[in-house]
């Protein structure tokens, strides 16, 4: 077992674009539940319709998202002016994924028939990559 963890770290040594990929996953995977608990009850419990929902959650995972991301994912101290820009990075990055990810939510639900649920899963996805490119290469610019 010893040998597997040195492997794991010696690798994420080597390659450390893929260690920050890993830990922006994991932060996606902590937001996506956030997310989904959100839409859900307040779809299913607040009888708030889906879309609604969808945006709200999505705002909320989002400031999860950015804090988690800035401190553990990417390791980014700035504070200050250089924090403030950041944060207006990232809510352009984020509203622009909110836009993709409600658009298509939406219309794998009116269109093409799927349940929100499985529409949130398929969109949720799509936008992890769109989210990841430019937090990494502008918001965080690592």
């Amino acid at each position: 077992m010893k040998n597997f963890y040195k492997l794991i770290i010696n690798f994420f040594d080597s390659y450390p674009f893929c260690g920050k990929f890993l830990r922006f996953c994991m932060v996606g995977l902590a937001s996506a539940i956030i997310s989904f608990s959100i839409l859900f009850m307040f779809t299913e419990y607040l009888h708030l319709w889906y879309v609604i929902s969808a945006v709200l959650s999505f705002i909320f995972s989002a400031i999860f998202n950015f804090m988690a991301n800035k401190f553990w994912s990417f390791k980014n101290n700035l504070r200050g002016r250089a924090a403030y820009n950041q944060g207006v990075k990232f809510i352009i990055v984020y509203v622009s994924g909110m836009i993709i990810n409600t658009f298509l939510i939406y219309t794998f639900t009116e269109f093409v028939g799927l349940d929100y649920r499985l529409s949130w899963v398929i969109a949720t996805g799509v936008v992890t990559f769109w989210n990841f490119g430019f937090t990494h290469f502008w918001t965080f610019s690592c």
